[in-house]
Order: structure tokens, then sequence, then C-alpha cells
């Protein structure tokens, strides 16, 4: 059977005679004279692709043969139909695999390094590698003598041999029982057994970049892209440094001292924020330990109300409602003899709320209007108060 995606990977369309239609599970599969679509293994996915105006579904080879399905009919046995395969998405997925090729070549070869699985997607793919011993200048190195192999121009070829030919191939990995084994040889650089599609000649990659790479229980992924992926990863990236170049006023060449700056700029104002802070909640805690008023009520984030919370109640006799709008979420301190766990048990009663805690303090999520539980905790604790509970 003439396997097109093989033999002709650029492509697009093609005619073809309906040679067998089946059911499989309520699913209706075609068989051609010809094969039109790659049927995906090796890593890479299936093409996409229709037939007929009908949209590509699903891929089924069983040994020489490969069935095809659609999303709906095109047509019965003997009637000619017309395919098309979308090749620029095969072109760069033959082209993403080519380069896996090439890099794990390289990690075998120079430093040892055995490739234990692939992983693609239409953007890049990732290589798992039994190790993590390698520098990074040596990964620059490999990116580097990648794209000398691609500048090369070196064509890539593919081969069905007879098992008993493999002895002649310089083999990466050795698979098990293997039909029909095929062997894309990429001369002086990698000879391995896959039946993916791969580009004619190295100098269709374009380029190969590594994106980065992740150490993890002694052994390594490496991610990578290639061709016009690479392009537009570079394009996105481009935009992205020159956007903060802009709003910095900084170049390629200063923009990490610029932004390690900024880092500093920021932290010293964190720190001159947080002695001004510091500096108001001794205030604020003066005016409330001076206060009549027994229910003091304040907004703010809930780690810095528990501090004045708990300095306000070794000095006073209050009760502290801390409001959180952003987490609609309350604190509640008293130290009056009106336990708190009473108090978050009578909002429950009446609110839409939840929460817990003891008799001197407790936490509070409200799904109601907060307003309205606080004026009634200001209530609830000191009902002479009524509704004036002392608010900064």
């Amino acid at each position: 059977m003439y396997k097109a995606y093989y033999l002709e990977p650029e492509r697009s369309e093609f005619e073809c005679r309906i040679e067998e239609k089946i059911s499989i599970n309520d699913k209706t599969y075609y068989l051609f004279d010809i094969f039109p679509f790659y049927p995906g293994g090796g890593g890479e996915e299936a093409d996409c692709g229709y037939c007929m105006d009908k949209k590509l579904e699903e891929c089924i080879e069983t040994g020489e043969k490969v069935y095809y399905s659609f999303d709906g009919n095109i047509g019965e046995v003997g009637d000619t139909v017309r395919c098309w395969a979308d090749i620029p998405l095969r072109r760069e997925r033959s082209i993403m695999h080519t380069s896996q090729h090439i890099l794990s070549a390289i990690f075998a070869d120079m430093f040892s390094l055995v490739t234990e699985s692939v992983h693609f997607s239409d953007t890049y793919a990732a290589i798992d590698l039994s190790s993590d011993d390698i520098t990074d200048e040596n990964i620059r190195y490999t990116e580097n003598k990648a794209n000398e192999i691609v500048r090369s121009c070196i064509d890539v070829s593919w081969k069905v041999v007879e098992k008993s030919d493999l002895k002649n191939y310089r083999l990466r990995k050795v698979l098990g029982d293997v039909e029909s084994p095929r062997v894309v040889s990429i001369p002086s650089v990698d000879d391995s057994l896959c039946c993916a599609v791969h580009v004619k000649n190295t100098g269709h990659i374009g380029i190969i970049k590594i994106l980065r790479i992740e150490r993890k229980a002694s052994k390594m992924k490496v991610f990578f892209t290639a061709g016009q992926s690479a392009l537009e990863d570079y394009s996105k990236k481009n935009d992205i440094v020159s956007k903060i170049n802009t709003h910095l006023s900084s170049t390629v060449d200063n923009v990490i001292d610029r932004l390690l700056k900024k880092d500093d700029d920021i932290a010293s104002l964190r720190k001159k924020l947080s002695a001004v802070r510091e500096e108001l909640m001794v205030y604020e805690l003066e005016k409330f330990v001076q206060s009549d008023i027994r229910v003091i009520t304040k907004e703010g984030s809930i780690d810095e109300m528990k501090v004045l919370a708990a300095t306000l109640m070794e000095r006073s006799e209050k009760v502290f409602v801390g409001i959180d709008r952003s987490e609609r979420k309350l604190i509640i301190y008293q130290n009056i003899n009106r336990p708190v766990n009473a108090a978050i048990g009578a909002v429950k009663e009446n609110f839409d709320a939840k929460g817990g805690g003891n008799a001197s303090s407790g936490q509070v999520m409200v799904n109601s209007d907060m307003d309205e539980v606080v004026n009634f905790l200001i209530s609830y604790f000191d009902p002479m108060d009524g509704m004036e509970g002392m608010n900064m």
C-alpha cells in the first residue's frame, strides 16, 4: 500500500479510492488505496486533515493498513474522494521530531546521556535524560552543535530493513520485537528506529533552541523548540523584553541591572512602609485604649489586625472586630467576659457565615452583607454602644 505521508510528505491533496467501509462500535472507518494521513506513532500525533469537507477524527493502523474515520459520510466503496492533509502542521511536527533525534544523538555521543522518553506538542518538545550529570556550559555546547548539524544541510533518509540488518546500524536504542523495523538515518549523526515523519534535510529545520532544563531526582528534562515555533517563541519573548525596556527606559544590555535596582528600591520602600505601619499601630493602639467605646472595629489585613488586637487585649478591656473585605473575613477578640465562640454561633444563626473560635478569639467567613454582621456584633457585645462602635 502507498504510504503517501512517508513518500510525499509535502503533498497536501490526494484523490483516493475507497477500498473498504467498515463499522467499529457504531463508528465508520474507511480504507483507501493510498494512505494520505499519518496515523501517529513514535511519539508523534496523527495528521489533521479533511476528506470531502469532512474532518479527520481518528486513524487506526493495523499491520500494513490504515483505516480513517471522519465526522460524516464521505462515500461508498469504489468512490473516488479528495483528501487534504494539514501539511504546515505535519511539517512543524516533523521538524520537532528530527530535532529531537539530533539532540538525543549529541547527548548520547558526547555525554553518555540516554534518552528515556520524549514528549511532543505542536510548539515545543521535551527529552527525558537518564542523568543530570551535565553542566550548563555543555547544554549550550549541545545547542550549538545541533545547529551546526542543521546548517550542514545533511540529507535525512529512512528505510524499512530486515531485522538481521539492524546490526549494520549504530542505533542509540534497540526496541523490542519490531516487525518491519524502519530506520531513520542522519549520516554521521544518528540512526534510530522510528515510524514518525521526518524532514528530508536537516536544513529544513531552520533552528533548534533549547528553552530550559529541569533537574529532578538525578535526572533531567530538556525542553526545546525548533523551526517556525522557535521563530514565534523568539518573537514573543522579544516583544516582552521590548515592553520591559520601554517601561524601565533600559536596553537589552542593562535591563537586568535595572530590574535588580527596582527590586532593591521595592525592598527599601517596604522597609519604610513597615516602619510607618508600626508607628500608625502605636498611635491607633493608644487611641483605642483611651476610648470609652467598648467595641473597636478596624479594616485591614488579618495578620496586622491580629497583632493589634492581641496588644489591645493586654492593655484594655475591649472587644476588637477586624474586617478584611477582600477575604470576606472577620476576626474577633474580647476580654470582657463575653465568649467569642458564643458570638460566632449567634452570627451563624442569623447570617450566611461559617467559622469558629474559643472564648477569647475567633474568625468568621461571611457571605452575607459584612456591615450588617459587624453592626450585629457591636450590638451583641455592647447593646449600649448600639451602632456606634469605634471604627478606624
